[in-house]
């Protein structure tokens, strides 16, 4: 949408974003690859499980994990698989010039896909970049005190938290959160 109307975008914040998800270098084959794997061969239930387990590990996590598993879980297995199929084969790289916006990418240390393509990413665009210690692919779940400082930042025009504050949330902080229910879960027992 920033590219093809860039006037209507003035500010843009991307969140462990790439310009294509296409799986040109092996780590991004494998993201591509053996989520579709495992969903064809587990199902969609216990592969939400593994990927859950994977982006948040920790055991002070455990709420995060059981929430992620529920709402991935809750996704057809041929709407996630449609999905896996699409991004794979998406990119906006041939379209980054008509980009205008005010840019911040927020990338997790850990995330899936390469960090080195981020930081490329937000040097091509002239963009901001906050990478947070310590988080992986959901820094909006397991990060929300810098995710939040630094959208807030961006919006209103002041400078991003400093590089010290640029790290995943305490575990105090995490199980103080609650996690309310999702369109997914919804939607997955029929309400």
């Amino acid at each position: 949408m920033a590219t093809q109307r860039p006037a209507c975008v003035p500010r843009m914040g991307l969140i462990n974003s790439l310009a294509t998800y296409r799986p040109d270098d092996w780590h991004k084959w494998m993201e591509a690859n053996v989520s579709a794997w495992l969903v064809r061969l587990l199902g969609m239930r216990r592969t939400a499980w593994l990927l859950a387990a994977r982006l948040f590990p920790e055991p002070w996590q455990l709420a995060m994990r059981k929430h992620a598993a529920a709402v991935v879980g809750a996704v057809p297995a041929s709407s996630y698989l449609g999905m896996g199929l699409a991004l794979a084969r998406w990119a906006v790289i041939d379209r980054l010039d008509q980009l205008t916006s005010h840019l911040l990418l927020i990338a997790a240390e850990h995330d899936f896909t390469p960090l080195e393509e981020k930081r490329a990413l937000a040097q091509r665009l002239g963009a901001d970049i906050v990478v947070v210690r310590g988080s992986r692919h959901g820094t909006p779940f397991d990060s929300v005190e810098v995710t939040n400082a630094s959208l807030l930042a961006l919006l209103t025009d002041q400078p991003l938290p400093p590089q010290a504050k640029w790290i995943r949330d305490t575990p105090t902080r995490v199980q103080s959160l609650t996690l309310a229910g999702s369109i997914a879960e919804e939607h997955a027992v029929g309400a």
